[in-house]
């Protein structure tokens, strides 16, 4: 549990120095939609993460969310990137993390699997989903680029 706590907490933090960027002075140009929603999935699929790897009975269950560290890490470092360039701020939301602990935190050990291998699938066809349309109708081309590299990690996962 302490292990848990200390990679949880240690991916927080860096989430949340990725999504709590300030606004450069003088910059009056909103957060798009799209980054936030970005923002809060993450934060969403990491509390899902360090719930997999504590609680998942099949070790594939477990590698694939270590891996989904590895692999949200990186992506949520460039959209850092990205709203630091451009000025943007980005709010926190504990929804996915209320979500997170009422569905999985009390699913008995014999489910979690299952359980977990589900909501990782809807989660990501959804975001997957997001992110297609933003690529198509999104206003902003550096975002429509992080989606378009993006979405084939979001295929991977779904493999």
């Amino acid at each position: 549990m302490i292990a848990r706590k200390s990679l949880s907490i240690g991916l927080a933090l860096a989430l949340v120095v990725c999504v709590s960027t300030a606004a450069t002075p003088g910059s009056d140009s909103p957060t798009p939609w799209f980054l936030t929603s970005s923002a809060q999935f993450s934060l969403g699929e990491i509390e899902l993460v360090q719930l997999a790897i504590e609680r998942a009975q099949d070790s594939a269950v477990r590698d694939f969310a270590k891996r989904m560290v590895a692999d949200f890490g990186q992506k949520n470092a460039e959209l850092q990137q990205l709203a630091q360039t451009k000025g943007w701020r980005l709010p926190l939301n504990a929804g996915d993390w209320i979500r997170v602990d009422q569905i999985l935190a009390h699913t008995p050990a014999a489910k979690f699997d299952r359980v977990y291998m589900h909501e990782v699938y809807v989660d990501h066809r959804n975001a997957q989903a997001t992110m297609r349309n933003y690529v198509q109708t999104g206003p902003d081309p550096d975002l429509k680029q992080w989606a378009t590299q993006t979405i084939p990690m979001f295929r991977e996962h779904l493999q």
